[in-house]
């Protein structure tokens, strides 16, 4: 394989400075980009003692240095041309500006837990991932919480102990499993990049089999029954806000569960002949692979659009073109906030005693899907899982009655 890059010691002779000393200075250049650039080493030096070192022909200046100050500045040198062709052979592929940021880094900064918070969260915000980097953001700062000095926390000090008093001052604290799993996942993940950026080794990653199992929630899937359904859809709202939050949360169930921030991003090219064409927000840029969901509209589904989309891109009015990532984050927030509220306040004076979301209206229409004897394959694809692990913890959380329903109707040919 080509080598793509060549790290070498340079004197920057052209410049003295008020002292009489030079900068020493080391060169990277990448031959995938055909250029050379120049980092600081922090060391000065005589030009005599410079071509003294590295047996350099003596031109007018002598040196000046005593040898035994040359030899440690020598090996002073030596360690830092090491480090730099260290960094550079562990890059693939070498880039100059990837090179400069981990050589510039001091080495107590790469194993700073806090720093690869940032990092990340300035990321997401890069790539419009406006509700990842709050995830992320959210979670660093319970961590914070239990561990006070959140700037001096490394990677090194996160370990299966570290996590779980942590785990222990969470639920202390009233914070559910899910809660604690959801902010441990970004955790894993700042652990998983660091790693594949060797800024750390996979040796003290702390999770996993013997080490620090995080929870995984066991909370049952919500999900309304058929019945419950029907006094929801023949509640009569009592103000117009009611009304609209009923369409949309039944729009999502007559659309295969459509997620509530799908719904709001919706746009015109995504409908033709009604037939609904479009990809998860959710997933649009975590997965390499994208898949396309099609949802076929029914009569209530076509209603609700002809009722309430208003929109010129956008099918609804809850965003438009001209808002930036972080306003339709917000907007989009507020409309599941609307919709949650008022749906809440129907389903109350329809004599629910309990409290419903819109991702109530996501799994029931799953259940009702399995009832009606719906395989675990069409509603793997209709609720757009990566895989059937994840239908089957859907199908997990459900009532044993539906298990029951559902086993008995495989052998109805």
């Amino acid at each position: 394989m080509q080598k793509q890059y060549r790290i070498s010691i340079y004197l920057d002779a052209r410049a003295k400075k008020k002292n009489g000393l030079y900068s020493l200075k080391i060169r990277a250049h990448s031959y995938n980009e055909g250029k050379s650039k120049f980092f600081p080493t922090n060391i000065d030096l005589p030009l005599g003692d410079y071509r003294k070192m590295f047996n350099i022909e003596l031109e007018k200046e002598k040196p000046i240095l005593k040898p035994d100050k040359r030899k440690q500045l020598l090996r002073q040198i030596n360690e830092i041309e090491n480090k730099a062709d260290k960094i550079a052979s562990e890059l693939d592929p070498f880039t100059l500006n990837l090179f400069g940021e981990k050589f510039l880094i001091k080495k107590k900064a790469r194993i700073n837990v806090y720093r690869h918070y940032e990092d990340r969260i300035k990321f997401f915000k890069s790539q419009n991932k406006i509700g990842t980097s709050i995830s992320y953001t959210t979670a660093i700062k319970s961590f914070e919480s239990y561990h006070k000095n959140i700037e001096s926390l490394t990677f090194y000090d996160i370990t299966p102990k570290w996590l779980a008093g942590y785990q222990a001052y969470m639920l202390e604290q009233e914070k559910s499993y899910t809660t604690i799993s959801m902010y441990l996942k970004t955790l894993m993940a700042i652990f998983n990049n660091a790693i594949a950026e060797k800024d750390i080794k996979a040796s003290i990653y702390p999770f996993g089999k013997n080490k620090y199992q995080a929870p995984e929630s066991t909370s049952k899937k919500r999900a309304l029954t058929q019945q419950q359904i029907k006094i929801l859809f023949n509640a009569k709202p009592k103000t117009s806000k009611e009304e609209i939050a009923k369409s949309f949360w039944f729009f999502s169930y007559a659309c295969n569960g459509m997620n509530m921030k799908d719904i709001a991003l919706l746009k015109r090219k995504d409908i033709e002949n009604d037939i609904i064409r479009y990809y998860r927000a959710k997933t649009l840029n975590t997965s390499k692979k994208k898949k396309e969901i099609k949802i076929f509209l029914n009569s209530y589904a076509k209603n609700v659009i002809d009722k309430y989309g208003k929109g010129d891109e956008y099918v609804f009015t809850v965003v438009n073109s001209k808002d930036s990532a972080t306003e339709k984050h917000r907007k989009i927030k507020h409309f599941v906030s609307f919709v949650n509220r008022h749906t809440n306040n129907l389903a109350k004076d329809a004599g629910f005693d309990f409290r419903i979301s819109t991702y109530w209206a996501r799994h029931s229409f799953a259940t009702l899907a399995i009832r009606n004897g719906a395989s675990m394959e069409f509603v793997s694809e209709a609720l757009n899982h990566k895989d059937m692990t994840v239908t089957k913890v859907y199908f997990d959380g459900f009532e044993d009655e539906t298990k029951k329903e559902f086993a008995n109707k495989l052998m109805e040919f």
